[in-house]
């Protein structure tokens, strides 16, 4: 059933309010978004720390972190130009930290390979993504990034065997995923970073002026998942593509300049633990969306 007008302003108007009181820089020292946050200076530099960050991602923030930050150590100050300046052999050893789960140095190695191609290709990675987005204006960026991504598998794949010889095309398909195949979030969530402005309430940067922020698809997982289907952004409890078109959608209505401002306090609302994955009456009995969340209603 969908929600009333009045319904919909009062998810809007808490969102604006969550979003307002949300203590963005304490969490932002428990987000991977503060690594290319460090290149704000530098969008080149930023882009590039950015994807990795992105691309590894996964897991909990206490494991990936470190291995995050020892890469960007290793890349010194200027991140773009070491990477197109490195050897395959070099690659290898920057990509050393990056050992991590699912993912091996040979692996990530790979990926900043065809990363330093983009950048040798289209001098940076906003330009990249725009080579892609061959339509006029579509309604979101899955296409765009889709021809991205289908081209950094390619030319990862592709690379030297001086790189390790051990590339892994599973491997390398997790850290680049595909963003037809499911809601990708990590992708997505490196588009919010590049693509949306900073100001109050924001962790993001505004580095590229292509594509609009009006196009942007919510980065989901299962913390806006299930925070959105509670409080009736959707009826799915899903988290898949169409469910975070509908997301965005539902949020588009209530800014279409921005659907995905809201992003960075609904998922924390839901990592943070303020949004339990069972309800329980002493964790949500002062919580200001309970009037309109479906488990209590």
């Amino acid at each position: 059933m969908a929600r009333s007008p009045r319904t919909t302003r009062s998810v809007g108007a808490l969102l604006a309010e969550h979003a307002a009181a949300f203590d963005v820089e304490a969490r932002v020292a428990h987000d991977p978004i503060e690594l290319p946050r460090r290149f704000a200076d530098a969008p080149r530099d930023a882009e590039v720390v950015g994807l990795v960050a992105a691309a590894l991602a996964y897991g909990r923030v206490s494991l990936f972190k470190p291995k995050l930050e020892a890469f960007t150590a290793g890349l010194g100050k200027r991140p773009a130009r070491t990477l197109r300046a490195a050897s395959p052999k070099k690659l290898l050893a920057l990509a050393a930290p990056l050992d991590y789960r699912l993912t091996r140095p040979a692996d990530a190695a790979a990926v900043l390979f065809a990363i330093a191609r983009a950048l040798d290709e289209w001098g940076s990675l906003e330009a990249a993504f725009a080579a892609h987005d061959e339509e006029p204006e579509p309604e979101d960026t899955v296409a765009a990034l889709g021809g991205l991504v289908a081209w950094l598998r390619e030319t990862a794949l592709a690379a030297p065997k001086l790189i390790g010889g051990a590339i892994s095309s599973r491997r390398v398909k997790h850290l680049l995923p595909d963003p037809f195949g499911g809601p990708c979030k990590r992708l997505h969530l490196w588009l919010r970073w590049m693509v949306r402005p900073p100001g109050p309430g924001s962790v993001d940067l505004g580095l590229w002026s292509h594509p609009s922020p009006a196009r942007l698809l919510m980065p989901l997982d299962t913390h806006i998942a299930r925070v959105a289907e509670r409080i009736g952004l959707t009826e799915r409890k899903t988290f898949t593509l169409p469910v975070a078109r509908e997301i965005t959608a539902a949020l588009r209505r209530l800014d279409p300049d921005d659907p995905v401002r809201f992003d960075f306090a609904l998922c924390h609302l839901g990592a943070s633990g303020l949004c339990p994955a069972r309800p329980v009456e002493e964790a949500c009995s002062g919580c200001s969306f309970r009037p309109i969340c479906r488990h209590w209603a």
